[in-house]
């Protein structure tokens, strides 16, 4: 079951698999973009070339790109999330293929 800060995801054994996938398209989607605006989403030099377009540059770098609390580190943050939700439903599936093999020897034993 995956946890954030009070809610809960409950999936039947079933749907595992494509919940997965779909996070595993979103991840496919936003990795490059995110990778992308790291390389590019500074403001390398001030646009105007005057003293203001120099102070919005420093601002939007420090507050925008460079900031533990601004909005790309709030990406690279939501990213890491969809990641872990990821690898818990591939743990999940595994755990549950495995109980899924043992019953079925088990019960294939047992009749």
């Amino acid at each position: 079951m995956v946890e954030y800060e009070g809610v809960h995801l409950r999936l039947t054994p079933q749907a595992i698999p494509t919940v997965r996938a779909a996070f595993e398209k979103a991840l496919a989607l936003l990795e490059p973009e995110i990778y992308r605006l790291g390389q590019v989403g500074h403001i390398r030099a001030p646009w105007m070339g005057d003293p203001k377009s120099e102070e919005v540059r420093l601002f939007y770098n420090a507050r925008v790109m460079d900031a533990v609390d601004g909005p790309y580190h709030a990406l690279l943050l939501y990213q890491e999330e969809l990641r872990r939700v990821r690898d818990q439903l591939a743990v999940m599936e595994q755990e549950y293929q495995r109980a899924e093999t043992e019953n079925g020897d088990l019960f294939g034993r047992a009749l």
